[in-house]
């Protein structure tokens, strides 16, 4: 089976029955009670901040899962780059590939 640590912003419930019944796989999951997410955005506070989820490692941190709503964002704003980009400043007529 897999070993899961589980680092968490809150104390988010997991439900470890529920993933066993749906996939079949039996996991161990552990919550990392010494790594903690960085706090949520305080007045006055200028270091990294979580709007909160989780941060899943497995496999002795060969496998990473990070599913933060800030990482979420990140994603996001990542993949608008190109169409923010054509707004701000029309089309390239060098791009060769529209995804």
């Amino acid at each position: 089976g897999c070993s899961v640590l589980l680092s968490s912003s809150s104390s988010s419930f997991f439900s470890l029955q529920e993933y066993r019944s749906r996939t079949g796989l039996q996991v161990a999951l552990s919550v990392d009670k010494r790594t903690n997410l960085p706090p949520g955005p305080k007045q006055g506070y200028e270091g990294p901040v979580c709007h909160g989820g989780v941060t899943l490692v497995a496999y002795d941190g060969k496998i990473t899962c990070v599913n933060t709503l800030d990482h979420r964002l990140e994603l996001a704003h990542e993949m608008l780059l190109p169409r923010i980009r054509e707004i701000l400043f029309g089309e390239n007529p060098n791009r060769k590939f529209h995804d």
